[in-house]
């Protein structure tokens, strides 16, 4: 890992990726993410969709939907592509 890429995941900075050719903001997760994320993963179907509601951000910085039913209702497929992006984060500076 490059020491830049360190320092963003340290000061959890945003990070942006692409999928389909459409460019997606996340908020880096936190310690107190890495807790929730504990819990919302324990025998729940849906954390793919918890992993887009808590950390997909727009051009302001706020949370793109207000609701977890809200992302349940979006395309599954898409649903995974992003939290497959996501979910690496957490492992960020393991290695």
């Amino acid at each position: 890992m490059k020491k830049e890429d360190i320092r963003a995941a340290l000061t959890i900075k945003n990070h942006s990726f692409t999928i389909q050719g459409n460019e997606y903001v996340v908020r880096r997760p936190s310690v107190a993410d890495l807790i929730a994320a504990a819990e919302e993963s324990k025998g729940k179907n849906n954390f793919a969709a918890w992993l887009v509601y808590n950390h997909l951000i727009d051009e302001q910085g706020q949370q793109v939907f207000a609701t977890i039913e809200e992302v349940i209702e979006c395309d599954v497929r898409m649903i995974e592509k992003m939290a497959d992006e996501i979910e690496p984060l957490y492992g960020e500076g393991r290695d």
